[in-house]
């Protein structure tokens, strides 16, 4: 599959209500990677995550000419509406159908009218999510997602000047491209995918080690709050390999 790069008029094939220059090129790697240049406010922000969609709202919508990183979720929310659009159907269905029931996971749920937030989903799943990183794409002989499009997730990164990542605390030396997180210097080979109350799934592709973190760190590890704990991350890892760091 590989990237998918989107002229103006292919774009507009499944969202013609966007307010696009003619010359202008919008693709599926600058809405993954926030390069798309799309300007909105939080109204935006609030009506999706009450379970709406901006359907009726794209006319109105402007992308700036200056395409550098700026993280905004309607543009996963924009990837979910061509998505629904392309297969007809909603976004939980085709989770389901080409995710969840191929790796044969328990029932979870989306709210599909978002595209960025929430996937409810058992901490084993998460784990068969971090899995299919490690395997490239692939589950019990069959290849679920093509591994061109693994690699390419795993390794075409942006690093913005100023980026704060909830699991670490640092906002400088991060990297961010198609929802992977990275920024540990002493581990630069680690990633995780963040969510929302520092919900984590982190890769270390050289150990093949998958953590998952849904809720509160356990006390043995600290016992402070981890609400703003920069080295949450670096907790995990020292857990996992039950070395000092």
């Amino acid at each position: 599959m590989g990237i998918l790069h989107l002229n103006t008029a292919t774009f507009r094939s499944n969202l013609p209500e966007l307010n696009i220059n003619g010359d202008r090129k919008v693709s599926i790697r600058d809405l993954l990677n926030h390069r798309s240049g799309l300007l909105s406010d939080t109204s935006d922000l609030e009506k999706t995550m009450a379970g709406n969609s901006l359907a009726e709202l794209l006319p109105a919508m402007q992308f700036r000419d200056n395409r550098v990183f700026n993280y905004n979720n309607i543009n996963y929310h924009l990837l979910s509406l061509k998505l629904s659009r392309a297969y007809n159907k909603p976004l939980g269905l085709l989770i389901e159908e080409k995710l969840w029931k191929p790796l044969e996971l328990e029932r979870a749920g989306i709210v599909e009218n978002n595209g960025y937030c929430c996937l409810f989903a058992k901490a084993r799943s998460q784990l068969a999510l971090g899995q299919l990183y490690l395997d490239k794409g692939s589950f019990k002989g069959r290849q679920l997602v093509p591994r061109q499009w693994i690699d390419t997730i795993l390794s075409d990164a942006d690093q913005p000047a100023w980026f704060f990542m909830q699991n670490t605390g640092i906002s400088k030396g991060n990297s961010y491209g198609y929802h992977i997180y990275r920024g540990l210097e002493n581990y630069p080979d680690h990633c995780w995918i963040e969510g929302m109350g520092l919900q984590l799934v982190m890769i270390d592709p050289i150990t093949d080690t998958i953590i998952v973190r849904l809720g509160g760190i356990p006390s043995i590890i600290r016992y402070s709050s981890n609400r703003w704990d920069k080295f949450l991350i670096e907790d995990l890892i020292s857990a996992v390999s039950r070395e000092p760091l």
